[in-house]
């Protein structure tokens, strides 16, 4: 980037009004800026992993890392190491010691293409599995999987948000089984009623992407997802839960319920029941 480049972040950005700035027209082309966030007390985060090692369920533990320099230097790290095992993420273009400088990505969240009703969403929701194990197969792990972070743009899946390094916390093959677990609640939070009713026909192709990942990998989902079991038994009137604790308990069920079925060694095939959201778009 120009000095007259950067001169225009900071006129455009002045006193960090907003934390996420898209700049078009540079001499780059459209870039998006990055402010980096004030540092977070770590006390939640302590306890959040005091209650997940209680509980036995270490994926859920949660960096201790949360905003200030520390984050963004976590962040510049994990884009450099993605970006040279030849993972698709945004190309970072400059750093600075508040912010930095990504190229602009136009495309859609995958997110909102799950949420068609169509054949594309779940075309689409299949190609999220493909990036998951095309990075897994490199070695890495996302940490933040969900698929609100995935930009759909010239038909492959580009990834970003990597505020956290999974690997400061539990070993490759955690984080990797903690990207699943990630990706599955998005499914169950995303993923239109009508495709999810039949999740018989999305089991097949989550299982072959699981079976790449190993069985190490899969062992740790299929745990995970154990340890969770009783959540399904929580009962919720599906008519109510559109919104608040009641939707974010049933995205949970379900997603347990998904993760079960695609781990379970005898094959068996999640309850529809279970993974049927009484939502309305």
């Amino acid at each position: 980037m120009t000095p007259a480049d950067l001169q225009r972040v900071h006129a455009e950005c002045a006193e960090g009004a907003r934390r996420i700035t898209v700049i078009h027209d540079t001499s780059v082309g459209s870039v998006l800026v990055k402010w980096q966030q004030p540092r977070r007390p770590a006390g939640r985060y302590r306890l959040l992993n005091a209650i997940a090692a209680l509980v036995r369920l270490p994926l859920l533990r949660a960096s201790l890392t949360q905003g200030g320099p520390e984050a963004q230097a976590a962040e510049v790290r994990r884009l450099r190491t993605l970006a040279s095992a030849g993972l698709p993420v945004p190309e970072l273009l400059h750093v600075d010691s508040r912010f930095f400088v990504l190229r602009f990505v136009f495309g859609r969240r995958l997110d909102k293409l799950l949420q068609r009703e169509d054949a594309q969403a779940v075309e689409w929701w299949r190609r999220g599995l493909q990036s998951l194990s095309h990075v897994h197969a490199q070695g890495q792990a996302l940490s933040q999987a969900f698929t609100r972070n995935f930009i759909a743009a010239d038909g492959q899946l580009v990834m970003f948000d990597f505020e956290d390094d999974p690997l400061e916390l539990m070993s490759l093959p955690q984080a990797q089984a903690r990207d699943w677990l990630a990706y599955l609640h998005s499914t169950a939070r995303e993923l239109a009623p009508a495709h999810l009713a039949r999740s018989e026909q999305l089991l097949p192709a989550l299982r072959h992407a699981l079976a790449n990942d190993g069985a190490a990998v899969r062992d740790l989902v299929h745990r995970t997802a154990r340890r969770m079991a009783w959540l399904r038994h929580v009962p919720v009137d599906r008519t109510r839960a559109r919104r608040g604790w009641r939707r974010q308990l049933l995205v949970l069920k379900d997603a347990v319920g998904l993760a079960l079925a695609a781990t379970d060694p005898r094959g068996r095939t999640a309850d529809s029941s279970e993974v049927t959201h009484a939502r309305h778009h």
